[in-house]
């Protein structure tokens, strides 16, 4: 199998085409369907041969037209009679339309991100402040432990925002890099606090149907080698399981300066492979507790409420009402299940817990995580 190097077909340069005007755009198209037929996806180097041939197609397209328009303006049509010309240039005019669509799904563009789909204002300098780890769920939050022992009764200012992450972390938002160094120094006099400057993680991959045959401590080597990638670039951080048995795939941590590069590759040679690659998130959700940072198997809540109606008596498996829409009351949203009545509160309850569209907690939760990774643009 050809790695993501290898040798593409180049557009040959129009006095080597035919000169005839059909002969020519029958080469081009020629070559638009070679690069299309290549391999299971159209990769970036072929997008931009396909581009290229689009362009030269309408450019003849135009002359093959402005000097039909000439040739009937010389000429006296019979308005009782078809005049052919008319009509193909109706047909080239839609041709051309057809074309500039097609330039435009064609042209290479950055891969979407999280962080591009929820792109916000940027964020204000900020300080993670780690506190004494809970124990059980009676513990007192990391929010209130901070309020307990720090106050800025006594600042010239005061935080835009405090954001509880986790059960000990927070993260405090100021307006410059001032206050943020103030707010740092003072909350480090602290002996049970802990502060420090986020910094920005590096963004996930995920690579999907890998070949079972294709060792885990071989992966990075094969990856790095046959798509000319630095070794110190990406690094593997857990495997998940494929659909298809015979297969897994790899989620991996890679540096913000390849980050680009690979997810508008679309697919990476693996081996005998070409492996389809995509954006992963950070973002995780525990379907026992519902809460995020964790997965199930890592929950030690004692509370398991239901994700559907906020019941404690039983969780999702086992509601009497999940196929009622109506009925539906997001745990998290409703304050961990206090607000029982929807009319209660101005937030939107009418939704899962888990509900990655609707409920305004994991977005913000998604949209905190993206903003702490360094996508490299």
């Amino acid at each position: 199998m050809a790695s993501v190097k290898a040798t593409l077909p180049t557009l040959p340069t129009l006095p080597n085409l035919s000169e005839n005007p059909t002969e020519k755009i029958y080469q081009l198209a020629n070559i638009i369907i070679e690069a299309i037929n290549q391999g299971k996806s159209v990769t970036a180097p072929n997008k931009k041969l396909i581009v290229e041939a689009a362009e030269a197609i309408k450019s003849t397209t135009i002359r093959i037209t402005s000097s039909n328009s000439e040739k009937s303006s010389q000429d006296t049509p019979n308005p009782l009679t078809p005049n052919p010309t008319i009509q193909e240039d109706t047909l080239r005019r839609v041709f051309r339309e057809e074309l500039e669509a097609f330039h435009t799904l064609s042209t290479p563009s950055k891969a979407p991100t999280y962080a591009s789909l929820t792109a916000k204002t940027p964020t204000k300098p900020a300080i993670l402040v780690k506190t004494p780890t809970p124990d059980g769920d009676n513990a007192k939050p990391a929010i209130q432990t901070l309020r307990e022992q720090i106050s800025f009764k006594d600042k010239n200012f005061a935080p835009s925002k405090i954001t509880q992450i986790t059960k000990d972390k927070l993260i405090i938002e100021v307006e410059n890099p001032q206050q943020q160094k103030e707010t740092l120094e003072y909350i480090n006099q602290f002996e049970h606090l802990q502060a420090s400057i986020p910094k920005k993680r590096k963004p996930l991959i995920i690579a999907k149907g890998i070949h079972s045959r294709i060792k885990r401590e071989e992966l990075i080597q094969i990856i790095t080698t046959q798509n000319t990638l630095p070794t110190e670039s990406i690094r593997l951080c857990y495997l998940t399981n494929n659909r298809n048995p015979k297969l897994y795939n790899a989620v991996l941590e890679v540096d913000p300066s390849v980050y680009a590069r690979i997810i508008g590759l679309e697919r990476i040679a693996v081996d005998l492979q070409r492996v389809h690659v995509a954006p992963q998130t950070r973002f995780i959700q525990c379907h026992s507790c519902l809460q995020f940072g964790h997965t199930k198997n890592k929950c030690t809540s004692k509370t398991k409420p239901c994700a559907h109606c906020a019941s404690p008596d039983h969780q999702i498996d086992t509601c009497p009402t999940k196929n009622a829409p109506e009925s539906a009351c997001c745990y998290n949203c409703a304050g961990k299940g206090q607000i029982r009545n929807i009319q209660d509160t101005q937030l939107n309850l009418n939704h899962s817990a888990t509900d990655h569209k609707l409920c305004p907690r994991i977005r913000a939760a998604k949209n905190r995580i993206e903003e702490a990774t360094d996508f490299g643009y």
